[in-house]
């Protein structure tokens, strides 16, 4: 049954937090008691992973809500807090009534290989050829008396040093800043177009660009923790956490996306630790074909460390 009103749902209940309506839900709270008897349900909440595809379904209409899942809360009383992006969800709000949940699992990983089985037993030994005729043995001489051993000789000087080895003598496809794979063979190698390093950024390319950035000991003011072309992608998830000088510290995730004057962004942490981080909050900003991450401080000294995923 869906509860519209209780962040701290009844049994069988679960509590939506959204701000128009579902299609921009943030996160869902389900209370641990299922309607079928004999489910762990606070089990199976607290086992799903980030990535996770859920779809909540009105049984009364029919209407769908699709989401992803990108953080999982569990230390809440009798409630599991599940934070979501929507990916096809319709603009409405289900109303009172009863909503049907679907969790599609991701896969688990392969197993390790079984052991090898044991040898077949080795072929019969062909026969073998024919020995050639012996030569006649000539006479042998009468051995000499041993001479006394000589003195040792000086040694003598070292050798000249040996040429270099030759390292990789073959690269495919070779230009600036690209890492090298080897292609199999003891002397070659591969220059990787979609993976590169600039001295400072490693980039994979592909669908999803990852950089870290941190701000040590940041005061009263407006910090930039990073920027990046607004042309390098679409959207970002900067992960986070930041901790002040006194143990407050909280942990959390940015999720922005932005065009070249324009940045939309939201904020979504655990709770504080060791006392209040109301000091910190962040912004993300787009404008001069630049995306900005940045803190505005408030109180107290703070570290930030941010990983950022970009993706296009």
């Amino acid at each position: 049954m869906y509860d519209e009103f209780d962040p701290t749902p009844d049994t069988t209940e679960v509590y939506v937090s959204y701000t128009i309506d579902w299609s921009d839900a943030t996160s869902f709270y389900f209370n641990h008691t299922p309607v079928l008897p004999n489910q762990n349900m606070e089990s199976f909440l607290d086992s799903l992973t980030i990535g996770t595809i859920f779809t909540a379904v009105n049984t009364i209409d029919s209407i769908s809500y699709t989401y992803q899942v990108d953080f999982v809360t569990t230390n809440l009383t009798n409630v599991t807090r599940v934070d979501v992006t929507p990916i096809n969800a319709d603009a409405s709000i289900p109303g009172n009534v009863n909503i049907a949940f679907t969790f599609y699992v991701a896969a688990g990983t392969s197993g390790t290989s079984g052991s090898s089985g044991t040898s077949g037993s080795s072929g019969s030994s062909g026969t073998s050829g024919s020995s050639g005729t012996s030569g006649s043995s000539g006479s042998s001489g009468t051995s000499g008396s041993s001479g006394s051993s000589g003195t040792s000789g000086s040694s003598g000087s070292s050798g000249s040093s040996g040429t270099s080895g030759t390292g990789f003598s073959a690269v495919t496809n070779p230009a600036l800043t690209r890492i090298l794979t080897s292609d199999g063979t003891p002397d070659g190698a591969i220059a990787e177009s979609g993976y590169t390093f600039n001295g400072e950024v490693v980039t994979l390319y592909g669908s999803e660009l990852i950089e870290s950035a941190v701000g040590n000991s940041l005061s009263t003011g407006n910090h930039t923790i990073q920027e990046f072309s607004s042309s390098t992608g679409s959207s970002a998830f900067f992960d986070y956490v930041v901790i002040e000088n006194g143990g407050s510290s909280r942990a959390g995730f940015v999720m922005a996306v932005w065009d070249s004057s324009d940045a939309r962004y939201t904020d979504n942490s655990t709770p504080d630790l060791n006392g209040s981080t109301e000091g910190i909050t962040f912004s993300v900003s787009s404008g001069g074909g630049v995306v900005r991450l940045s803190v505005t401080v408030t109180s107290g000294t703070w570290d930030v460390k941010t990983a950022t995923r970009i993706i296009f």
